[in-house]
């Protein structure tokens, strides 16, 4: 302790070898100083200073996070322009992809001077979109915070009118780690938009696809079916509020297909008869889906909402297996 330091100064230069009677002197002197150090320094110098200090750290760190969920939201929003202007680009929705075009050179100097380095931490959620033209395949991912597309997709009708011959291939959950370099990213987008200007409109396309895939890092793996079973059904619920039913219909098959290796997860009878029927109440609805039925596309995006509800129920149990 600090208060022995300044005891122990004290008896620089007193002698080695010290008398009965000085020791007595001494310990008495001591135990007279503590005692009236106690009273005086009750609230001692140097803890007070270290107490003072302690809570720092807890609001330090909330302020970390409140900044890293801030860059993440501007981020997610920066790659939702990003990846709506491309789809615009593929499908000759000019005025869509100039909207977001500049959209996505606002975000990404507002990201930019906010930081020059960007680390998700942790994995960004995605719908995964794959459109087909031709042998053609063609990937955009649109980033989903808090169950909600961060920006809405564009609607499959009104892609539809200019490139009929572009279909929905794939549209899956996906979870990506997002690493940006943001000037470079900024620098990207600004050219893209450039390009636009110019009426290059494949130039402007291949610099976005150049800016996305630069800022996805590794896949994220879903540890449990079950989870993988509720993102794609949150895509879903998405895609249908956007009335993309075609690619909704894609990703509750991956819920449904994903929900067999579920039901093996699951020791619990009650459990596997659970998902079993969720499971058949997917298919039926895909079905319907695919027959475009207008009554069915009315509840549809209900109907998903409570299947969530339902497999979170199942998650918040625990009863699954360990996965390996």
């Amino acid at each position: 302790m600090k208060t022995d330091q300044s005891n122990d100064n004290s008896l620089v230069g007193t002698p080695r070898f010290l008398s009965v009677g000085s020791v007595l002197l001494l310990a008495l002197a001591l135990l007279v100083g503590t005692s009236a150090c106690g009273q005086a320094q009750k609230p001692q110098a140097v803890p007070d200073k270290e107490a003072a200090t302690v809570p720092a750290t807890p609001t330090l760190t909330e302020v970390e996070k409140t900044e890293l969920a801030k860059l993440r939201q501007q981020a997610s929003k920066l790659l939702a322009d990003v990846a709506i202007a491309r789809i615009a680009l593929l499908h000759d929705m000019q005025p869509d992809a100039d909207l977001h075009l500049h959209n996505a050179v606002q975000g990404a100097r507002q990201l930019e001077s906010m930081t020059t380095k960007f680390n998700s931490g942790e994995p960004i959620k995605f719908g995964k979109l794959t459109y087909k033209s031709g042998e053609k395949k063609h990937d955009f991912w649109l980033p989903i915070a808090n169950d909600t597309f961060v920006i809405s997709s564009l609607e499959e009708q009104t892609l539809g009118k200019k490139r009929p011959d572009i279909q929905i291939a794939d549209a899956q959950a996906v979870g990506h780690f997002v690493v940006l370099d943001t000037t470079m990213l900024r620098e990207k987008v600004e050219a893209a938009e450039k390009s636009f200007k110019e009426k290059n409109y494949g130039h402007a396309a291949l610099l976005l696809n150049e800016a996305n895939d630069s800022a996805l890092s590794e896949d994220a793996i879903v540890p449990l079916p079950l989870e993988t079973v509720r993102e794609n059904l949150v895509l879903a619920r998405e895609l249908c509020r956007d009335k993309n039913y075609g690619s909704a219909r894609i990703a509750l098959g991956y819920a449904e297909e994903t929900l067999s290796q579920a039901q093996r997860e699951f020791s619990d009878a009650s459990d596997q008869q659970k998902l079993k029927h969720l499971q058949s109440q997917i298919s039926a609805v895909r079905a319907d889906l695919a027959k475009k039925d207008p009554c069915v596309l009315q509840r549809v995006e209900q109907k998903v909402g409570s299947w969530i509800h339902d497999i979170e129920g199942l998650l918040v149990q625990g009863n699954q297996k360990t996965v390996k």
